[in-house]
């Protein structure tokens, strides 16, 4: 089962787009790059990278037929339903980029090792992943994931997926990357109240729940979510949602 909505994840579209952009900040042009956007969504940010570093080719790779049905077409721009888990290659990319999508992913050692033999020499990586598990809107959801019912089911890897700043670090020299680059950055977003946070998670953490329970339960899941969430969050209006993200860069 496709568990993305790609309407829900748009609804905060400029909000989730800024760190792609902060991101792509750290990326050196190459001439006749060849690019791969890991998890591209909607393919936007992929879009992005093809005309911005004047691409040969740029591929887009998803898992989500909803989010891919809304990518752009560009000549030179490809996109393909597959996992990132099944990525991989021998010096064929010039840049593999990757914005919020490897959270969902075990095994980062190993991934990132994939990606190091996959690029060409001089070629580089750009990654950025969500390490926010400490607020309240992921915290409450981890605390819920361990009570009956809820408890019967898969829980949420996202957590245990994402390593800190330093451990990417420490891991990135030691793959052999060299100019090493990992910055925890942390977004201030506006949103209209504490409600609107729960919205922004049915977008992203908690479509793991959705895609895992049956509907009644994920219908009360999400109910008792809402509730806690508004509750310690507070009546302000606007929110400031505080939202910590991991942009890391290097190079092969």
């Amino acid at each position: 089962m496709d568990q993305w909505n790609a309407d829900q994840y748009l609804k905060f579209q400029q909000e989730r787009s800024q760190p792609a952009y902060d991101l792509m900040d750290f990326i050196g042009p190459r001439r006749d790059m060849r690019i791969v956007d890991l998890g591209c969504g909607t393919g936007e940010h992929t879009r992005t990278l093809h005309e911005r570093f004047q691409a040969v080719e740029t591929l887009g790779i998803d898992t989500s037929e909803g989010m891919l049905a809304k990518a752009p077409r560009l000549l030179g721009l490809k996109f393909y339903k597959s996992d990132i888990q099944e990525f991989g290659g021998d010096s064929e990319f010039d840049l593999i980029f990757s914005n919020a999508a490897l959270h969902w992913v075990p095994d980062h050692e190993k991934l990132l090792a994939r990606f190091r033999k996959a690029i060409r020499p001089g070629g580089q990586i750009a990654i950025q992943v969500p390490k926010n598990g400490d607020h309240p809107s992921q915290r409450i959801a981890y605390t819920l994931e361990k009570l009956a019912p809820y408890n019967s089911f898969p829980p949420n890897p996202l957590e245990r997926n994402t390593l800190a700043p330093e451990e990417y670090a420490a891991l990135l020299t030691r793959l052999g990357f060299r100019s090493v680059k990992v910055r925890l950055y942390v977004y201030v977003h506006q949103l209209p109240d504490s409600d609107a946070a729960v919205e922004w998670m049915k977008g992203s953490l908690l479509t793991c729940y959705k895609a895992n329970m049956p509907a009644p339960t994920y219908q009360s899941f999400e109910d008792e979510f809402r509730r806690r969430v508004v509750a310690e969050l507070g009546p302000d209006r606007p929110y400031l949602y505080t939202f910590k993200r991991i942009l890391m860069h290097a190079v092969r």
